[in-house]
């Protein structure tokens, strides 16, 4: 692993960025409010995986429908922050003070 020193950019989020990046947030704590207002209606059991003739065989306490917003949240949170700070990303090319720009660019892109 080579010891490099990368610039530090600030590079701004285009208005694309900012509607996606609200349309998630949006999204998750919609999900959130549907399944506190759906709590008290679910069973005590749900079922959790199924089988390929459809039929469920595996299950879990009613509790088991938070898991999915709270790894969505995890993960959006995390990479909501992750995206501030490209200096710290892993690259194939060193970077310099010339390919910087694109490179944090590019990889805010692949994100």
């Amino acid at each position: 692993m080579v010891n490099e020193t990368r610039p530090v950019l600030h590079i701004p989020r285009t208005p694309v960025e900012y509607v996606l990046t609200i349309a998630s947030f949006v999204l998750l704590l919609t999900t959130i409010v549907y399944i506190s207002t759906q709590w008290p209606a679910l069973p005590d059991r749900i079922p959790t995986h199924f089988n390929f003739q459809g039929e469920a065989d595996g299950w879990g306490g009613k509790g088991t429908v938070w898991t999915l917003p709270g790894i969505g949240s995890v993960l959006l949170i995390g990479l909501t922050i992750t995206e501030r700070f490209p200096h710290a990303y892993n690259y194939l090319v060193p970077i310099t003070e010339a390919t910087a720009k694109a490179q944090y660019q590019n990889a805010r892109l692949m994100r």
